[in-house]
């Protein structure tokens, strides 16, 4: 099955398929940090970090930026988009 990711933030698509069956916030298991504004959203999903944490504690951020550097994230498996979340990452 092949499917790719939609990271337009204003796209009610998460993954499209190649039949043509679409994906969205309503179908996957936990709000897609890109695609949403709830606190549960996921921004970083190799060390779990959604956007209430970040706004709570901001030095996550270096957290996460320090464990990408250091290679102990595994951003193809975790993230929705198979790429890193430092693009994205507020």
């Amino acid at each position: 099955m092949e499917a790719w990711f939609c990271d337009n933030p204003e796209c009610e698509a998460v993954y499209f398929l190649a039949d043509q069956r679409i994906f969205t916030q309503a179908d996957v298991r936990t709000p897609v940090g890109i695609k949403s504004n709830a606190g549960n959203a996921l921004l970083c999903y190799c060390f779990g970090i959604d956007r209430q944490t970040l706004a709570d504690s901001p030095e996550v951020r270096d957290f996460v930026i320090r464990q990408t550097r250091d290679k102990q994230c595994d951003c193809e498996i975790c993230n929705p988009s198979g790429r890193c979340c430092l693009k994205h990452f507020p």
